[in-house]
């Protein structure tokens, strides 16, 4: 503990010399006027660190609600994805359906019309009852179930 002298003057705490020294209300500790400046200073320089450390941390997290920000647009995008694709598929498998139905609807309809047709042609034979016009006219219906054009 320093002690005042005869003369004011007390042993500085940093620099151990006989002095006029002032308290520091922080560490309670007498320094000179250099040396309680010097010992503000580094309050400052640590002070300023501090700052550094909080501005850091600051844009840390600043970054994390960033980054959590788009693990959620990420997510959402992810899930968007998903569901598109599962839209995707099943209405692709209602178009296999419908187109598979479709072609055996068709197949049966150019069935029972080309069963017709073959009917006619036997009977027209059989009956020998024909001319050009005929032929003609079962040519264009064979044509037309070629095409998929049916006789109604």
């Amino acid at each position: 503990m320093a002690t005042t002298t005869s003369t004011g003057k007390a042993k500085c705490f940093k620099c151990d010399k006989d002095k006029v020294v002032y308290l520091c209300e922080g560490c309670s500790q007498k320094f000179c006027l250099t040396d309680l400046t010097e010992h503000h200073k580094n309050h400052g320089i640590e002070l300023d660190k501090i700052i550094t450390d909080c501005d850091a941390f600051q844009q840390k997290l600043i970054e994390q609600q960033v980054d959590q920000n788009q693990r959620v647009l990420i997510q959402q995008i992810d899930e968007w994805e998903k569901d598109s694709i599962n839209k995707i598929k099943q209405t692709a498998e209602e178009c296999r359906q419908i187109s598979i139905k479709f072609t055996v609807d068709n197949i049966v309809v150019t069935k029972k019309e080309l069963n017709k047709l073959i009917t006619d042609c036997r009977q027209i034979l059989q009956e020998d009852d024909f001319n050009e016009f005929h032929l003609d006219q079962l040519k264009k219906e064979l044509e037309k179930l070629e095409k998929g054009e049916y006789m109604e």
